[in-house]
């Protein structure tokens, strides 16, 4: 549905497994007045389509597959020569904890010839686990999903009850990849594997600028372990070229547009009951507060000074990154000026977005 909201020009289809999720979703769709998008109840890997999709969002399914990488197989041959997939997997630091569980709750259920998981026991054994001298791994996140299982039942049983869950070390992920005839493009956002903001100290920071991008990653996944980022990230045709990077003069004319016309729904028993602005930007304490919730990740805020308001609200009449440069509200050099408006941008943050691809491609 996010989808089919943010590409409003696209032809989009969504399928689930789940009759009852696309039911919904086919309401959900008529109340936004969405006719072009179509939601079909499909299992991925009966998908026979060869080169019929430009853009293919999967996220959250392949580590559910009892073959995972006939799935991802699926999806390189449902993919256009030139288009591009934007696939989410499971990070091993972040998951690790929920198995240990997993394991523990099927052994406490009598093995794997023992009785379905459901709601009830797992949540009975989940308190007595945390009010016992057990330490289990990720135990506040523990705490946390069972707290919330009445609010939030999908996750609920996608943590604990699901029977099919693989995840990925960064060098797994990178092998996977390959496996499936992909070519690894990018994260969705570079900006979170970037280690130098995971370390203060500039002698580090110098090592780390001399290493390879996998190198940094590793650095990133390895020793940010719980704190690294989720694995987010867009995958290509390895026939594709590879695009160069974005030069500054490219950036400069890029036309950018801000977010705050984001609207945030309410959706309770399958229907909206609910339609609001999303706030994007305030001021606190001279502080101007960005918050960015992409549709496929999570939200994130990022901190400037409360001055540059009025700057970035040139960003809702399509303004030039120059043009942004040059009303700033605050005394700051060039640099650091296109250095902020640089972390911005849809490679980074995202709370700027490009209208339409880099001048001259």
């Amino acid at each position: 549905m996010q989808i089919a909201l943010a590409f409003g020009g696209a032809d989009v289809i969504g399928t689930d497994v789940s009759g009852e999720s696309v039911r919904i979703a086919r309401r959900l769709a008529r109340q936004l007045g969405l006719a072009s998008v179509r939601f079909e109840r499909a299992d991925l890997l009966d998908c026979r389509a060869t080169g019929a999709f430009d853009l293919i969002f999967c996220t959250g399914v392949l580590h559910h597959l009892e073959d995972p990488l006939s799935g991802l197989r699926t999806l390189e041959r449902a993919l256009a020569p030139d288009g591009a997939a934007v696939l989410m997997l499971y990070s091993r630091v972040h998951r690790l904890g929920f198995e240990h569980f997993r394991n523990g709750a099927r052994a406490f259920r009598g093995g794997a010839s023992g009785r379905a998981p459901d709601v009830r026991t797992t949540m009975t054994l989940l308190r007595a686990v945390l009010g016992s001298r057990c330490r289990p791994l990720l135990a506040e996140e523990l705490r946390g999903v069972g707290r919330e299982r009445r609010r939030d039942l999908p996750t609920f049983a996608d943590t604990l009850l699901h029977p099919h869950e693989r995840h990925f070390d960064i060098d797994e992920l990178m092998a996977f990849v390959r496996a499936g005839g992909f070519r690894f493009g990018s994260w969705a956002r570079p900006a979170d594997w970037h280690p130098q903001r995971y370390f203060d100290s500039p002698r580090v920071h110098r090592q780390l600028a001399r290493l390879a991008p996998i190198d940094q990653w590793r650095v990133v996944y390895w020793l940010g372990a719980r704190a690294s980022p989720l694995f987010r990230f867009v995958v290509e045709k390895p026939a594709l070229p590879s695009p160069p990077p974005w030069r500054d003069e490219e950036i400069r004319r890029l036309a950018v547009v801000g977010l705050t016309a984001r609207t945030r729904y309410q959706v309770r028993d399958g229907r909206i009951t609910r339609a609001r602005p999303a706030r994007v930007a305030w001021c606190a304490r001279d502080v101007l507060r960005l918050r960015y919730e992409p549709f496929y990740g999570e939200e994130t805020e990022v901190e400037l000074p409360a001055g540059l308001s009025v700057t970035l609200g040139l960003a809702r009449r399509g303004a030039t990154v120059a043009q942004l440069m040059e009303r700033w509200a605050l005394p700051a050099a060039e640099r650091v000026r296109f250095g902020i408006i640089r972390r911005l941008l849809p490679d980074q943050l995202g709370y700027l977005v490009p209208l339409g691809p880099p001048p001259g491609s």
